[in-house]
């Protein structure tokens, strides 16, 4: 008679074997399934930038033909913009009344005059005196 043993063992060898199998081709379905979702979150995603990119582009050409009418004030705004920012740490500004150095006489600051080349500038005031006229004077020559 023989002995049952080696059939047992190999049958429970081949039915562990064949759990171990089904459970792997079961994890690797679903990490199929969650990759595929994944990708189909992220198509969906890339077709949404595509539109927006393609509104955007839409925009910036037509805004920039409305900047290219304001590209020949450049240098304007760019002159206005440092006038402004240097005018915020003057000691005074358009509409104070000052003294004069020369003779201690009252004027009024009509305008902040701020010009020069790329690598020098100089502020100047404009004041109004007493008797209307007006003169340029450097920061200097205020009390």
């Amino acid at each position: 008679m023989e002995s049952k043993k080696p059939f047992f063992i190999t049958l429970i060898f081949s039915v562990l074997l064949l759990s171990i199998l089904s459970i792997v081709i079961y994890n690797i379905n679903e990490t199929k399934k969650e990759r595929e979702a994944k990708i189909q979150t992220l198509e969906a995603y890339l077709v949404n930038e595509g539109n927006t990119i393609v509104k955007v582009s839409k925009t910036r050409d037509s805004l920039s033909g409305q900047l290219n009418y304001f590209k020949k004030y450049e240098s304007l705004v760019d002159a206005t913009f440092f006038r402004d920012s240097t005018s915020h740490s003057l000691k005074y500004k358009a509409g104070d009344v000052v003294l004069l150095k020369p003779d201690s006489s009252k004027a009024v600051i009509k305008e902040i005059i701020i010009g020069g080349t790329q690598f020098e500038y100089y502020i100047k005031y404009k004041v109004i005196l007493k008797d209307r006229s007006q003169l340029e004077i450097t920061p200097e020559l205020l009390y």
